[in-house]
């Protein structure tokens, strides 16, 4: 968390900062701003938006690991797993099907980031 203070101001909703060589295991990590605690419910667009902001939050960490052509990402679940996971999954998508093999966009394989010592 310090290193996210001195690298500047938090993320807002939408964007993400990247941090190289923070520990071994992991040599990138993607910081998302998800916005504000409580965003609420749409009742227009019948939409619950802190679910939105975690796609977003997700999608947009994805996309930016990607750009550096990470193998693995793994996906935090934000709170809510189904949420991080379609983001992730609809961010990173690129309808490729009819390219040439030589032209086709690198698509990294995405996995739920598990702890098993925190709890649930």
């Amino acid at each position: 968390m310090d290193m996210l203070r001195i690298a500047g101001p938090m993320p807002r909703r939408g964007e993400a900062r990247l941090f190289f060589n923070l520990e071994p295991t992991y040599s990138v990590v993607a910081v998302c701003g998800l916005g504000s605690d409580c965003l609420g419910y749409d009742p227009v667009e019948k939409m619950d938006l802190s679910k939105e902001a975690i796609r977003l939050a997700s999608a947009t960490g994805c996309q930016e690991l990607q750009k550096l052509k990470t193998s693995r990402i793994y996906v935090e679940d934000f709170g809510h797993a189904e949420s991080a996971a379609e983001g992730a999954h609809l961010g990173l998508w690129v309808n490729q099907e009819m390219r040439a093999v030589e032209r086709r966009q690198f698509i990294p394989q995405l996995q739920l980031y598990y702890e098993p010592s925190l709890p649930c």
